[in-house]
């Protein structure tokens, strides 16, 4: 479907499979960092960040893990 429409019609589908911007890794990596750090203050400064980039932002065993909110 998403060829399909892109191709025809010229239009660019949103997709979760989109690549992250590198603003995106930056504030996720410093969250990261804040976390490791126990500067939770930080992390969730940049919490709320993403999250008025409107991003879903989840703590993982490996890190932080974003997503698009749908």
């Amino acid at each position: 479907m998403r060829e399909c429409c892109e191709g025809a019609f010229g239009l660019r589908l949103w997709s979760e499979e989109a690549p992250l911007g590198p603003e995106v890794i930056a504030l996720v990596a410093r969250r990261d960092a804040a976390r490791a750090n126990k500067d939770w203050a930080a992390a969730d400064t940049i919490r709320v960040e993403l999250q008025a980039m409107e991003f879903v932002v989840e703590d993982g065993p490996h890190g932080t893990v974003v997503r698009r909110e749908r």
